[in-house]
């Protein structure tokens, strides 16, 4: 949204307004009539009874009554003048008043909002034209002015109108600008961000492919560190191999060819031969065996090495290779790896593995996260006595939770409650040779495969268990 809302200025639609002042002027025009009605016929029933008056009264009247009588009516009425004609046009009286308009009424009456309106009555006594009565009545114009009114009142109307849509255009013309430069603004805003975000995306890819290359070294250091013990195991093999032994039993037997049934069944080193070669033979079976099993320890290792090395190369890739996995058979793997360095490492190991069914996640990545979680294991007993060492390892089925668990649990120094939460954030650790990556490549590998990793323990020195959940989506059914 734009930063600042437009000012919106409302407007009755002009049909409502043109249809309310044709009311008005309809209402006002009847109420007009009725009221100049009103008027009229009042002033006529005035005229009639001073006629009425003035037909049985006027022949017995002397100017001085007379005077009289029209002064009367010109001070009780709107009547400005009177005059009395003969029936021959002789006046036999007239007389008028001149009443004060003030400066307003004067104003009306140039305008002609104020009129005089003359009235004329016959005058007859039993049958008798007697003369004429004649009144001229003060009377203000109520139509000019009522519409008078009417025109100034849509004059103002108008002005106002026309005022509102100066502002009004005037305010839309400085909205249009602002929300121009605010359109700018927001072009210049969304150019530079996607900027940033190209910027951010290709930070993001670099930390994540040193964060990928750190978990492969973290991965690959967890197998050199096994190889090495397995080469050392070879190395040791044959440095005390029999082999030494043999050649000098072969070189005796060299020596003494010529007469090798005498040297034999006479000499007393050659009567030991015999003995030693069956001897040898079973002591050279057993480091052929040793031998044997290191180095397929050995290529396994080497092949772990290699599909670390095949996994960081193929992030980028769309999708990961997943497979059908026995957890059982990863386990094994797992403390197959680490067994050889447990050689130093005297533990207790329990295994309760429960009947389940097959999960489809990344082999490889799996075996990390176990080997990593054992290695961990093994270093949280390393404080304690190598009778108090146990490392459990347990499978089984949460039927609540509909899922799958891989428990690796020790008794080892155990985890703070303060201390819980952070244990798998980048670069947090408690040993001080560590440096707080591995449990979090761990989490983040089970998260990738749609799966959890979380830990739970009683407190420090009570041992801790850390749970792989394998969702019910990932059985192999």
């Amino acid at each position: 949204m734009l930063g600042k809302t437009s000012k919106i200025i409302s407007r009755k639609p002009r049909h409502t307004f043109f249809l309310g002042g044709a009311i008005l002027l309809g209402g006002l025009t009847l109420f007009i009539l009725y009221y100049n009605h009103s008027i009229q016929k009042k002033t006529q029933d005035e005229m009639k009874r001073h006629a009425l008056f003035l037909q049985n009264e006027l022949w017995n009247m002397n100017d001085g009554n007379l005077k009289q009588y029209v002064d009367i009516i010109l001070h009780s009425s709107q009547f400005r003048s009177a005059r009395i004609f003969h029936q021959t046009g002789e006046i036999y009286h007239e007389q008028s008043v001149e009443k004060d308009l003030g400066h307003v009424g004067k104003a009306l009456q140039k305008l002609s909002l104020i009129r005089d309106i003359p009235y004329r009555i016959p005058l007859i006594h039993e049958q008798e034209s007697l003369g004429v009565f004649e009144a001229i009545q003060i009377n203000e114009n109520i139509y000019v002015y009522a519409y008078s009114l009417l025109v100034v009142l849509l004059l103002a109307k108008i002005w106002h109108s026309a005022i509102a849509i100066i502002v009004s255009r005037q305010a839309l013309h400085e909205n249009n600008l602002q929300l121009k430069q605010e359109i700018e603004m927001r072009v210049k805003a969304e150019a530079e961000l996607k900027e940033m975000q190209k910027i951010a995306l290709r930070n993001a890819h670099a930390a994540g492919m040193a964060d990928i290359a750190t978990n492969a070294l973290h991965n690959i250091g967890n197998v050199l560190n096994s190889v090495g013990v397995s080469s050392e195991t070879l190395h040791q093999t044959l440095e005390k191999s029999k082999l030494t032994g043999l050649i000098k039993a072969n070189d005796l037997i060299q020596k003494n060819k010529a007469s090798l049934g005498t040297f034999i069944t006479e000499d007393p080193k050659g009567k030991l031969l015999p003995d030693y070669y069956l001897q040898l033979g079973q002591t050279l079976q057993g480091e052929h065996q040793s031998l044997k099993q290191e180095l397929e320890n050995l290529t396994k290792k080497i092949g772990l090495i290699k599909d670390v090395v095949n996994e960081q190369q193929k992030y980028a890739k769309k999708g990961e290779y997943n497979e059908e996995v026995s957890l059982k058979e990863v386990f094994e793997d797992a403390l197959q790896l680490q067994f050889d360095s447990t050689q130093d490492f005297p533990v207790k190991v329990v295994k309760n593995f429960a009947e389940i069914p097959f999960v489809k996640v990344q082999k490889t990545k799996l075996v990390h996260v176990m080997v990593n979680l054992i290695k961990n294991a093994k270093e949280a007993m390393s404080e304690i006595s190598p009778d108090e060492r146990s490392l459990t390892l347990d499978l089984l089925r949460n039927e609540e939770k509909k899922e799958i668990e891989a428990r690796v649990s020790d008794s080892g120094m155990g985890i703070a409650p303060e201390t819980i939460d952070k244990i798998f954030n980048h670069g947090f650790t408690t040993k001080n040779s560590g440096h707080g990556f591995g449990l979090h490549s761990a989490a983040n590998s089970m998260t990738e495969m749609g799966s959890t990793l979380r830990a739970e323990s009683a407190g420090p020195g009570k041992g801790a268990t850390f749970i792989l959940s394998f969702p019910e989506a990932l059985w192999v059914k």
